[in-house]
């Protein structure tokens, strides 16, 4: 199944910096006090990875100032997903994450290269937002679920709210707070659904299932209301056209065969009329109309050709524009890993050994005069960097819709020469006939009489292949309804199948929760005898609800999360085998329960196949976790750092 790993997180602002120790162990610990910027770190990897961070907002009731009012700010993130390395640069005032790869990916079935921009928020039901492409690596389906009269798709961000430990100020509630604040979002139907997509694969399955016969039935709905209209459409359009009832598909070819086989009776009929022949001066009048319209079709035919020239001449620059960003791309994203190895975005660094040099202002390096505004230009902050790589992306994603247009405007020539290339033929034909019979007919009465029956019947033949064109469409419309109506017949039978299937794999899972969560709690807290979640509501509970102790809301959370780790690590679930832990020491636990709490995380054994993030107070942590510190902060070495100019 799919896994996150994160390697690293930076900040970077006009004002603040930061760049993590590599969190290269299976369990990191960030220790210090608080107020030091244990949370923030864990809120910077939370808010990179799509989630709303309320102290990050401007006007929040608690905002991280530092952040806040920072500018040119944003979060990267470097993370293996399922594997496969990513970078992700989230900015603190887009609604946007930037992707960045090694290599080139595919997002939503179009390929990228190297880097690519997704929309945190979603604007409609169609848009494809981050959320979705980290599930999507994640092996995780996008959900839809449907409450309350509304639907709605579940992000990573509802998911998180079992994976990510926030400091949780109400500790009877096992959830992290939902990021809409919304009621809706927060209902025991979602909850459920959370706590069932991570534990079980055939439960996973099933919502998918349930998702796609909603989403089958808003299909074939809508399919058969278009049907409905169109049919009316076309018995008006039929009846302005003189049909007085609906004539079939198959019926229509066949009037239409039957009429061309009259216009080519007619024709021959008519050949039979011509015997003495003069040549008339309006025979020759004739053929010079015909021809003046010949010149005028081939002068329209070469425009077209020209034209087409053009634009494959167009469509050959524009992929050389594609192929030229790709290659800016991919300097930008070196230049920006080199800053990032040697941090080189400095006018006061040495370029010869890298060291920082105290440049006094209006000086350069090797101390003569100089103008600062000049002196700056030629260094550039890594936000610019990201900014001119933020505007390549977009270059790239325009560059696209350009040649899309010119495949379509491509499609439009070749059509129109196509059929520039008939009518010529066909007028060549008729020019040549008329030569051919310059000397006219003594009985132009009779063959005028013939002219006018033969284009009645063309102008019929015409009603007629309107009349099939919009029978064809018709069909194709029924076909469509009968197509949809299959879909969601089967789909309905798949969500079927998968319901006895997913309710014995929930028995299970359950079952195999409940032993590990039990262990825990037993062995953490003296005063328990049994500890296990509700079947209706996966709500823990505490020697069958009757243990009040304040202390084990701790444990009874922390170990909620850790038992989905340790189930991911021991069966094959949707769970990510990850955790973000901050600073559970809450609620009066005393250190020494802390302790034996925390020391089950150093006991988990998933040959490093998992991680967790954990954050405490100094030294609130026991033995065994000693080794794993990766970061001490304190009063002194707090998380941001001021960035010097």
């Amino acid at each position: 199944m799919g896994s996150i790993r994160i390697n690293q997180v930076s900040y970077f602002g006009n004002k603040y910096r930061y760049v993590s120790p590599k969190f290269d162990r299976a369990i990191s610990v960030i220790e210090g006090p608080n107020g030091t910027g244990k949370s923030t770190l864990l809120n910077l990897i939370y808010f990179a990875l799509g989630g709303k961070v309320d102290e990050f907002i401007e006007g929040s009731d608690e905002e991280h100032k530092e952040i806040v009012y920072d500018t040119n700010n944003y979060v990267e993130l470097d993370v293996k997903l399922s594997g496969q390395k990513f970078n992700l640069l989230r900015d603190f005032k887009e609604n946007k994450i930037k992707i960045l790869a090694d290599e080139a990916f595919t997002i939503n079935g179009e390929e990228y290269p190297k880097a690519a921009s997704l929309p945190v928020n979603r604007s409609n039901s169609e848009t494809y937002i981050f959320s979705d492409w980290l599930l999507d690596k994640l092996d995780i389906p996008v959900m839809e679920l449907f409450s309350a009269g509304k639907s709605f798709k579940l992000g990573f961000y509802d998911l998180a709210r079992l994976i990510y430990h926030s400091q949780e100020p109400d500790r009877t509630r096992i959830y992290k707070p939902n990021d809409k604040n919304s009621f809706v979002a927060d209902s025991v139907q979602v909850r459920n659904a959370i706590f069932e997509i991570l534990v079980g694969k055939n439960l996973r399955d099933l919502y998918a299932a349930i998702g796609d016969t909603k989403s089958k039935q808003s299909d074939y709905d809508s399919k058969r209301i278009i049907l409905n209209e169109y049919k009316s459409i076309v018995s008006e359009i039929l009846a302005q056209n003189g049909f007085k009832e609906v004539i079939n598909e198959h019926h229509l070819r066949k009037k239409i065969e039957d009429t061309q086989e009259d216009i080519e009776r007619l024709n021959k009929l008519k050949l039979e009329h011509y015997s003495s022949k003069v040549v008339l001066p309006s025979g020759m009048e004739l053929i010079d109309k015909d021809k003046r319209k010949l010149i005028s079709l081939e002068q329209s035919l070469k425009r077209e050709e020209r034209a087409k020239k053009e634009l494959l001449k167009e469509k050959l620059d524009v992929k050389s524009v594609y192929d030229k960003t790709v290659e800016d791309i991919s300097r930008i994203e070196k230049i920006l890993h080199t800053h990032k190895q040697l941090s080189l975005f400095s006018s006061d660094t040495c370029p010869y050994c890298l060291t920082t040099v105290q440049r006094a202002k209006n000086k350069c390096i090797c101390g003569s005069d100089i103008e600062e505004g000049q002196y700056q230009r030629y260094f550039y902050e890594p936000s610019e960097y990201y900014e001119l790589l933020s505007s390549k992306i977009k270059s790239i994603e325009t560059i696209k819709l350009a040649m899309s247009d010119i495949d379509d405007d491509l499609v439009d020539h070749n059509s129109t020469i196509s059929e520039l290339v008939d009518t010529i033929s066909e007028l060549e034909q008729k020019i040549y006939h008329r030569i051919e019979n310059i000397e006219v007919i003594n009985n132009q009465d009779v063959v005028e009489e013939l002219d006018d029956k033969i284009f009645d019947l063309k102008s019929s033949v015409n009603d007629l292949k309107q009349a099939l064109k919009l029978e064809t469409k018709l069909a194709r419309h029924q076909s469509n309804v009968s197509t949809a109506k299959t879909s969601l017949e089967k789909a309905k039978l798949h969500e079927q199948k998968m319901q006895a299937s997913a309710a014995n794999e929930l028995l299970e899972r359950i079952s195999e929760f409940n032993e590990i969560y039990n262990n825990y709690m037993v062995n953490c807290l003296e005063g328990c005898r049994n500890a296990e979640i509700d079947s209706g509501n996966y709500i823990p509970s505490v020697n069958d609800g009757e243990y009040k102790e304040a202390s084990a809301r701790v444990p009874k959370r922390f170990f909620y999360y850790l038992t989905l780790l340790k189930l991911s690590l021991d069966k094959d679930i949707p769970f990510p085998r990850f955790l973000l832990i901050d600073t559970p020491e809450t609620h009066g636990i005393d250190l020494d329960n802390l302790n034996t709490m925390l020391s089950t995380v150093a006991e988990i054994n998933g040959n490093d196949d998992f991680q967790i993030i954990l954050s405490t107070g100094v030294k609130k942590y026991p033995e065994n976790l000693s080794d794993n510190v990766v970061l001490t902060l304190s009063k002194k070495n707090r998380l941001l750092k001021t960035v010097s100019h």
